[in-house]
């Protein structure tokens, strides 16, 4: 993702970007999308919005927002198939008003491939979420018991810790 966080505006190929990462369900989307969002935030001083998607995002917000900040301003977005129609017409008219957007949303992957083509002509990129492996999920649950945070997995074994992680 530093990829696309990190660039330089000037070499920005396109005024409005849509990433999407997709996984299934349980494999830690929303967390993802909210630390990405997070140290997007304070660590680059990027112009950042986390939205989860229950309310639609208003263009004329986002241009008011943007009139301020004079900057790129990144939309981190769950359950980006419930929004697609309001993600299209960001798209289509942050392009027309040369407004630069960045729309980083995350989506089960069975839902995305449904709705996928509703955004066209906007091709996004697409990123995937594979699942925790072994080694992943033992350096979590070491790093939850060092910090005694394991609360529910306290008293499990660790095959037990790991097949509910």
């Amino acid at each position: 993702m530093d990829d696309i966080i990190l660039v330089e505006e000037a070499e920005k190929p396109e005024v409005t970007e849509v990433i999407v990462i997709t996984a299934e369900a349980g494999a830690g989307k929303t967390t993802l999308l909210m630390r990405l969002a997070y140290d997007h935030a304070c660590s680059f001083e990027g112009f950042c919005l986390f939205h989860k998607g229950y309310r639609d995002i208003t263009f004329q917000t986002l241009e008011e927002l943007y009139r301020t900040v004079k900057k790129r301003i990144f939309i981190y977005l769950d359950d980006a198939a419930d929004n697609v129609g309001a993600l299209s017409f960001i798209t289509q008219r942050s392009r027309a008003l040369k407004i630069p957007i960045t729309i980083i949303c995350a989506e089960r992957k069975n839902e995305w491939n449904v709705v996928r083509d509703r955004l066209a002509p906007t091709i996004p990129l697409e990123y995937e979420l594979p699942y925790l492996d072994k080694s992943e999920i033992d350096h979590v649950l070491k790093v939850l018991e060092s910090n005694n945070f394991l609360c529910a997995l306290q008293d499990k074994s660790q095959d037990e810790r790991r097949k509910n992680l």
